[in-house]
């Protein structure tokens, strides 16, 4: 018996209190893109925005809504 089985067990966990939950986090500020050059070039770069943006943690939990045998 795994550790999971086990919790379930003990606690008598039934299947509908079971969820799926994923976080992810966004952000409001672009990325800047890889930039490639010449070997030896002394001065690369990209142009990208300097705004501080906004960071956001996005959660999204699911239920099963059937069962399967």
């Amino acid at each position: 018996m795994d550790v999971l089985e086990q919790v379930i067990d003990e606690n008598k966990i039934d299947k509908t209190m079971i969820f799926n939950m994923d976080e992810s986090a966004l952000t409001t500020v672009q990325v800047p893109p890889k930039v490639f050059a010449q070997k030896g070039n002394k001065q690369v770069g990209a142009i990208t925005s300097a705004e501080r943006g906004i960071h956001t943690t996005v959660v999204v939990l699911g239920e099963r809504m059937f069962h399967h045998p």
